[in-house]
């Protein structure tokens, strides 16, 4: 299964799913008519709090608390509105996530979920201790909700299985180069000259002719242009192309690094978590056009409530660090 960092593990919520999957005109259309059909989300308040208030910590801490007054535009008054409105349709996403995963035989093990059971009563232990008043909310309420976000954790994972969203070393390459972007031939022949000398320092002699003053470049395939990355591709670093000729410019380049191993581990991990999300969405977006999804409007109203009498200053408890910290995968 694939192992999402730490960071990508805190945020997964809001980085996989929200925003582009289901806009808000799309929740009020999938209101359900015919309760066969229907998914509801069946979050109580306090379960939807402890998720909401932890995510709001975060950006509070991060941005301070003057971040929720900032205007956003006609449809927003401020920045509150539009977090309340990302976090109803992170609760719709978790509880179709489940569904999917459910009628894909995507949900936990027997050790998964001892595993997450673990972790949620660690959480609940730290949360009885808590000043931050939760409610009414007791154990099987944090058992619920972390076991629904893991499902989707694992049906989200699930898709890397997919051999054809694998991406090559040679597709996630970073090469670092330098090079000298010239407008006239007779001028790329001069430097060329100057750059291929013995002792000649590439660098220096790029910033005093180049027309492109970014001389130094960090880049993949799909950052240069067919000729310019056929002709890179193939230098040992240290090595000098000849003269490319692209657009009626052109275009010398020193070999720095040809492969750098860490950069390229990490451009793989993105674009290969591009494809798994990119597929996700087209996956949601199919098993919706046959469901209808509906959420307790008395329940996400009772959880706003509860929310604005949070301190976050003082909130000791955080279900996503909590999580995080089980290092479940």
């Amino acid at each position: 299964m694939l192992k999402l960092s730490k960071k990508n593990i805190l945020f997964l919520a809001l980085l996989i799913i929200l925003g582009s999957f289901l806009s808000s005109c799309r929740i009020a259309e999938n209101i359900a008519k015919d309760e066969e059909n229907n998914i509801h989300v069946d979050y109580s308040a306090e379960q939807m709090l402890l998720i909401t208030a932890s995510r709001k910590k975060h950006i509070n801490d991060f941005y301070t608390n003057a971040i929720w007054d900032v205007p956003t535009g006609e449809e927003y008054a401020s920045y509150n509105d539009v977090f309340l409105e990302e976090m109803q349709v992170f609760f719709i996403q978790l509880k179709v996530l489940n569904s999917m995963a459910e009628e894909s035989s995507g949900t936990l093990n027997s050790k998964e979920t001892g595993d997450v059971k673990d972790a949620a009563l660690k959480f609940y232990n730290e949360l009885k201790n808590s000043s931050v008043n939760f409610g009414n909310i007791d154990y099987s309420d944090v058992e619920k909700m972390f076991i629904e976000y893991a499902t989707a954790l694992k049906f989200r994972n699930s898709m890397a299985n997919d051999k054809s969203l694998e991406v090559s070393e040679n597709d996630a390459r970073v090469m670092h180069l330098q090079r000298v972007v010239l407008d006239s031939e007779e001028k790329a022949n001069e430097v060329y000259g100057q750059v291929t000398a013995e002792g000649a320092d590439f660098a220096s002699i790029a910033k005093a002719n180049s027309i492109d003053k970014n001389v130094v470049i960090s880049v993949g395939h799909e950052d240069l242009d067919p000729v310019s990355d056929e002709a890179v591709s193939v230098l040992s670093d240290g090595q000098i192309s000849g003269i490319l000729n692209v657009d009626s410019k052109y275009y010398i380049y020193k070999c720095i690094e040809g492969y750098d191993k860490d950069a390229t581990a990490a451009k793989k991990t993105k674009l290969l978590n591009d494809r798994i999300d990119a597929k996700l969405k087209n996956s949601y977006n199919q098993y919706l056009m046959s469901k209808q999804v509906d959420i307790d409007d008395k329940a996400w109203n009772k959880m706003i409530k509860e929310l604005s009498n949070i301190d976050l200053d003082s909130m000791s408890v955080d279900f996503m660090n909590s999580f995080r910290e089980a290092d479940i995968w």
